[in-house]
């Protein structure tokens, strides 16, 4: 009988330590875990910028960057594409725009900014299509952690195509997306950190 709640406690410690060691790993994820949040200021000078910002405790490296649905490293393209399609001049305008490549680090506190609009005359007509686009434009942002956890943020998820870096590895199971994990994986699932 002595054997038997011997290998019971065992048994039982073993569990536990098992526990307490998959919760301290998961506490570790989340407490170094970045949180990107994209947003779009106002300057003082009049200008306009589009940006993201990790407002999280870990580095996010960033594995992907779409605009308006598709695969991009910079949104100047898409710009230039549209004052040309609208027979505008980006002479009234001074346009900066951040490349962003792969693997590129956005450490925590840090902003990227994406495009800032500096105008020269607020009043012309590529100022204003330009700050329309800067403030409509839906971009997603795909990026890791430091423990290789999958998460991503979108100004716009009704933009967000099904070949995504955002939905990469999930499955559309009517209509809602679902990332399955092995069973006794840590991996940080972004549904239940950030409610999406």
């Amino acid at each position: 009988m002595l054997n038997i709640a011997t290998i019971i406690i065992a048994v039982c410690a073993v569990i536990l330590t098992s526990y307490q060691v998959f919760s301290t790993n998961y506490h570790n994820r989340i407490s170094s875990l970045p949180l990107i949040q994209s947003g779009v200021a106002i300057l003082e000078d009049g200008g306009i910028m589009l940006y993201f910002e990790n407002a999280g405790n870990g580095p996010a490296i960033v594995t992907g960057f779409e605009a308006a649905g598709e695969k991009v490293v910079s949104v100047r393209p898409l710009i230039t594409d549209f004052l040309k399609h609208n027979n505008l001049k980006g002479k009234e305008v001074s346009l900066l725009t951040t490349e962003l490549s792969a693997r590129m680090i956005i450490k925590a506190g840090d902003q990227l900014a994406i495009a800032t609009l500096y105008p020269k005359n607020t009043d012309s007509e590529s100022y204003k299509a330009i700050a329309f686009i800067i403030e409509s434009l839906p971009v997603t942002l795909c990026y890791i952690s430091l423990y290789q956890d999958e998460l991503y943020v979108t100004t716009s998820q009704k933009y967000v195509r099904d070949d995504s870096c955002a939905f990469e590895g999930a499955t559309n199971i009517l209509g809602t997306w679902i990332k399955f994990k092995m069973p006794f994986s840590s991996k940080v699932d972004q549904s239940k950190i950030f409610g999406n």
